[in-house]
């Protein structure tokens, strides 16, 4: 994971802003920490990356989530790293082939990712099983999905080369990410992006359905379709920029590859949204959680989220095995 993050932001971040740099003279923003300095090997591995807080960069509060606002400024700037990834892929895909497939979601790792998928998914739906009016409807599904969910989340997020294809972060939520606000009205201005350890090449709908199911805020829950509506326009421009607008993908195809990862989405607002909105002073030891040494108590914000989306997600399909 260490070399992989190293990789991304040494030789293929670089590149990718040095195409949209020389198509725009210089209208894009890096949209992620320069790399100072990497060493692997003895007597320590080592990554500097500039101090993105010495910039005026901070983190958002996970709780409330993304603002429009913010949510708009995210889908811009993921959608321009996207498309040059895309035409940079295009040019020199052998520079792509440490990011071929998922660290994180494949069989190597099924060992350890099975306690804590399963679990969590488990408690989720004996949570729902508490719920009037949601318990007969939805637990049961949610359970089915928990005993394949390794064989699910191994299944999609695999790469389908006939679809359109970015190097995609891997791990796309809020808590990854800062942003840099104005000193008088605190309007956000710019958004860096952290944390690539877990950056591949394939379907740009896994690293959307992670961020829209754990990082606006729940007011947004029904405004999805504009936040892709506006990551689609982006990256239909982007790509025109660089003289390859052929390769974008209509946003019909684009819905089709969300649908396909739709059950990725599930399964991460109920792994990974319970975490993002946990109460702080309430916030569960997953490793005594995985002992069963310690239960899980839902905050009430997810709770709250999680009722709203369950209804949605059976509207899709996406509960369906």
């Amino acid at each position: 994971m260490f070399n992989r993050e190293a990789g991304a932001l040494i030789t293929i971040i670089p590149a990718v802003f040095r195409l949209l740099d020389e198509a725009s003279h210089g209208e894009f923003q890096p949209w992620v920490a320069r790399c100072l300095y990497y060493h692997s090997g003895s007597p320590a591995p080592a990554l500097v990356l500039d101090d993105l807080k010495e910039q005026g960069f901070r983190m958002a509060d996970s709780r409330a989530g993304l603002d429009m606002q913010h949510c708009l400024l995210v889908m811009k700037a993921l959608a321009q790293l996207h498309a040059a990834s895309a035409v940079l892929h295009l040019k020199d895909p052998e520079i792509f082939r440490p990011y071929s497939e998922s660290y994180y979601y494949c069989e190597r790792l099924r060992k350890s990712l099975q306690p804590s998928f399963e679990l969590t998914m488990q408690i989720v739906a004996k949570e729902v099983e508490k719920w009037p009016l949601y318990n007969t409807r939805f637990a049961s599904k949610l359970h089915k999905i928990a005993e394949n969910v390794v064989d699910f989340l191994i299944k999609d997020v695999e790469r389908n080369d006939d679809d359109f294809n970015v190097l995609i972060h891997g791990d796309f939520k809020l808590n990854n990410m800062m942003f840099r606000y104005s000193d008088d009205t605190q309007e956000v201005l710019d958004v860096r992006f952290v944390d690539y350890q877990l950056c591949h090449f394939t379907s740009p709908a896994q690293d959307l359905q992670y961020f829209l199911h754990t990082s606006p805020s729940i007011n947004l829950l029904e405004n999805h379709s504009s936040l892709v509506e506006e990551y689609h326009k982006t990256l239909q421009g982007t790509l025109t920029l660089l003289g390859h607008e052929y390769l974008c993908p209509s946003l019909q195809k684009l819905h089709k590859q969300l649908d396909k990862m739709g059950r990725f989405a599930v399964i991460m607002s109920c792994s990974v949204l319970p975490l993002v909105l946990a109460d702080k002073n309430n916030m569960p030891d997953l490793e005594r959680v995985l002992k069963k040494e310690e239960s899980v108590h839902f905050s009430d914000k997810y709770k709250e989220v999680l009722k709203t989306l369950l209804p949605s997600f059976e509207q899709k399909g996406w509960l369906d095995l």
